[in-house]
Formats: C-alpha cells, sequence, structure tokens
C-alpha cells in the first residue's frame, strides 16, 4: 500500500481520449519537490477500459543519489508497461515500455474503476535511496499509446 499518492496536474483535469481508429496518444509531466519511499505512487494519465496499450516511456530524474528505481503501469499490473529495472539519479533518464508486455489490455475490475470508466496509468517507487534530505527534486514524465480494442493491426506496432 502506497504511502503517498500525487497526481499529475495534467492528469487531474484530462478526460481519456479514446478514438475509433487510430491511435491515442497522452502525456503527463509531474515536477516537484519532496522525497518518495517504496511504493508511493504518482498517477500520471486517465487510460480509458477496453484499450490495448501498445507503446510508453518514462522520462525522469530523481534525487542526487544513484539507485532509484520506477516502474510504469496500471491497477491490474503495476509493471504492465515498464518494469523496475534501470537507475534514476539527477541526471534525466529515458525507459521504453518492455516489448514483451506490450501490447496490454486495459480492463477494469474495481467497482470505482468501472463507474468512471477509466484507470490510472501510474509510477510506483521501487527503491528510493536515502538522501538525507526531505525535499529533493523530481521530475517524471509518462507517454502512452493505445488503441481501442480490436484496432491493431499486424505490422503497425
Amino acid at each position: 500500500m502506497a504511502v503517498k499518492t500525487l497526481t499529475s496536474t495534467a492528469g487531474i483535469a484530462a478526460v481519456p481520449r479514446l478514438h475509433h481508429q487510430g491511435e491515442v496518444v497522452v502525456w503527463a509531466d509531474y515536477s516537484g519537490q519532496g522525497s518518495l519511499s517504496l511504493s508511493d505512487v504518482i498517477l500520471m494519465v486517465k487510460v480509458p477500459d477496453q484499450v490495448d496499450i501498445t507503446d510508453g516511456a518514462l522520462i525522469g530524474s530523481y534525487g542526487t543519489a544513484a539507485g532509484n528505481t520506477f516502474k510504469l503501469g496500471v491497477d491490474a499490473d503495476d509493471a504492465a508497461i515498464i518494469t523496475a529495472g534501470t537507475s534514476f539519479s539527477n541526471t534525466a533518464i529515458l525507459l521504453r515500455a518492455n516489448a514483451a508486455t506490450l501490447p496490454f489490455r486495459v480492463s477494469l475490475s474495481s467497482t470505482a474503476d468501472i463507474q468512471r470508466g477509466y484507470t490510472w496509468a501510474k509510477i510506483t517507487a521501487v527503491v528510493v535511496q536515502p538522501i538525507g534530505s526531505a525535499s529533493v527534486s523530481m521530475s517524471m514524465s509518462v507517454m502512452l499509446k493505445y488503441v481501442a480494442a480490436g484496432n491493431i493491426r499486424p505490422g503497425r506496432l
């Protein structure tokens, strides 16, 4: 269970988009001062039910020490898009989606998610190095591509 949940400003107001044909690309940024603990979550973008996530990226920096790792996913699988691995520090890094787990079908299961019609793509802290300060600089951006279920065509990924 997350100790703290943060939300990107763009993520709060954005309405999940869905086209009947073609790919939808969504992007959200989160930046600020603070510190994260193990399993803390940053809610980034709303993802509608029954879409296939076809690509994604996590770009960011956190603190000053290396060894901070994060994963990107949705409620059903918090590492569906990017599993933890590469270390974040004060130098910005780009992580691409895991080809082995994509496309990933979003299928809502919780009553609250079903009623509102979407879930969140979220960043989860896996390893956060003690920095020695209660407030560190962090900057995270998420890019997702998804299509309506059944609209993936061979050779289009």
